[in-house]
């Protein structure tokens, strides 16, 4: 009986360290290359967001974008222009992707630029909790992570607030629910 038990919690141990190592692809993927000074990386920590949040204002427009942010849990931008061939790390990170926990929301070729954006949704409560694009070209790279709830007839609304490499993508999401 005691070796069974042992055996049944090495497999939940084992299945939860593999559930938890997929989900780490992208991280993996990110820190490979945060180092490397031909890339762009940003990486906003959810403390961030949460005190933003917190700041009140009259303007209209920095309320709507206290609202879209209150709950994101982070966000990681990963790029590079013309130094590398985009198009080779694209390929490269999708092969990363663990895509069962993925869903893919728009598929985007434009001649030789590739876009892909995908969700993972919180299994109990279909809530989205993090949005993954990817783009790549021969001369550009981009990869964003958008961590926390997150509001898709909402984020599209960042494209236009923040100033982060590859964000203008997100417009991709806007047209597509269109």
């Amino acid at each position: 009986m005691k070796i069974r038990l042992s055996l049944m919690g090495m497999l939940v141990f084992a299945a939860a360290f593999s559930l938890r190592a997929q989900n780490d692809a992208i991280s993996r993927f990110f820190n490979q290359y945060a180092e490397d000074e031909r890339f762009t990386v940003v990486y906003v920590a959810p403390k961030l967001f949460s005190m933003i949040s917190k700041v009140s204002s009259d303007d209209e427009e920095w309320n709507q974008m206290r609202d879209i942010v209150k709950d994101l849990g982070g966000l990681r931008v990963l790029a590079a222009d013309s130094v590398l061939n985009g198009l080779e790390l694209y390929n490269d990170a999708i092969s990363k992707i663990p895509v069962k926990e993925y869903e893919e929301l728009v598929t985007v070729r434009d001649g030789d630029e590739h876009v892909r954006i995908w969700t993972r949704e919180n299994q109990t409560d279909t809530v989205i909790e993090e949005l993954l694009l990817l783009v790549g070209a021969p001369d550009e790279f981009v990869m964003l992570s958008l961590m926390g709830k997150i509001d898709l007839a909402k984020i599209s609304g960042l494209s236009g607030s923040l100033d982060v490499e590859g964000i203008e993508h997100l417009d991709k999401i806007k047209k597509k629910q269109e």
